[in-house]
């Protein structure tokens, strides 16, 4: 049996990238680094556990773990992928230089593939297409190549059984204070998602979209509470999530804020009202809460518990307390929901 120092030379000496070397050290040296509680400091001969953190700072170090992980895993993807090459090169008796350009030989993208990233994008850009023409074809014919590459390399992991072995991390548990704030689905259900949100935050329409089909895909089993975190710091913003809370009132919560989450790119400082009307609010009592202090203090309450849990960006999830790192929102949401089912 190969011990640990020849399995790594065996794998070194198939990899001629400084890379692969650093991950295989990572791997190896840092087995521990994400271990479930883990003991971060000492004062006066105790040792004070990541558990004993206030909650906000337990989700901040989480955040950086979790990035640190994902940077492990680039490295990672680069090892493997000269780990590939090197042997991809010694099987055809190639050079590996002829064997990158050979595997990551994708066509150079149409007309009108090109033509249409520029409509996408053409309001932030603001040049005209003959000009950007160029840079927008590279990077496409980047993005095929990078997708080429990430299905040879899932080839690869499933044909050579492998696996990471850095521990994945794990969110902490936070107590969300939730009481008086609205619910989608069964108040009884056995998964809460929590979602943190701002009403003109693009990515937060994206979450709120797919938080519902979530639901309605777990229905029964899934309820969700909406809190305001208006980083945009827009008065908009702002009142059209106070324009929530007035709704709230009257029952129509939901329909207010996907009708929202809809007229996104039209919020004006008219739009609570005109949403009010559209799903059939009884307006005097509507307007009348609209800039009270009930409505202001309701939504500052979400914001101080977004600030007590130290987050800084929107759309923040969390499910059953747990924050849910967003890559692939569905199915990540889906996955920590049929994980907390469990």
């Amino acid at each position: 049996m190969k011990t640990l120092n020849t399995k790594l030379s065996d794998t070194l000496s198939t990899a001629h990238s400084i890379g692969a070397a650093l991950i295989l050290l990572l791997l190896t040296g840092f087995s521990q680094t994400f271990a479930a509680d883990r003991a971060l400091f000492q004062l006066n001969g105790m040792d004070y556990l990541e558990s004993e953190l206030p909650s906000g700072s337990q989700l901040a170090l989480y955040e950086l773990d979790n990035d640190y992980y994902q940077k492990v895993q680039l490295l990672i993807d680069e090892a493997l992928f000269d780990i590939y090459l090197d042997e991809e090169a010694k099987r055809e008796g190639k050079t590996r230089d002829e064997i990158r350009t050979a595997r990551l030989l994708v066509a150079e993208p149409d007309e009108s593939s090109v033509r249409g990233l520029y409509e996408v994008l053409r309001g932030r850009i603001k040049q005209p297409y003959e000009v950007i023409r160029e840079q927008l074809a590279e990077h496409l014919h980047q993005q095929q190549i990078d997708a080429k590459k990430v299905e040879l390399l899932a080839d690869y992991r499933r044909k050579s059984a492998f696996r990471i072995l850095l521990p994945r991390p794990v969110s902490p548990f936070v107590a969300i204070q939730t009481q008086g704030f609205p619910v989608r689905g069964n108040p009884k259900a056995p998964v809460t998602i929590v979602e943190f949100a701002d009403y003109q935050c693009p990515h937060c329409k994206t979450a709120s979209q797919t938080v519902k089909r979530v639901a309605k895909r777990f229905e029964g089993k899934v309820k969700v509470v909406y809190m305001d975190y208006l980083v945009t710091g827009s008065p908009i913003s702002r009142l059209v999530a106070q324009g929530g809370v007035c709704a709230d009132k009257q029952g129509k919560f939901w329909a207010y804020h996907d009708l929202a989450y809809k007229h996104q790119h039209e919020l004006s400082k008219d739009s609570p009202v005109d949403l009010a009307e559209e799903i059939g609010l009884d307006q005097k009592p509507f307007k009348h809460c609209l800039k009270s202090e009930e409505a202001i203090a309701k939504v500052k309450q979400a914001e101080q518990e977004a600030r007590r849990l130290q987050l800084n960006s929107t759309p923040s999830v969390f499910v059953n307390g747990k924050r849910v790192v967003l890559h692939d929102i569905e199915q990540d949401v889906i996955e920590a929901v049929e994980k907390a089912l469990k």
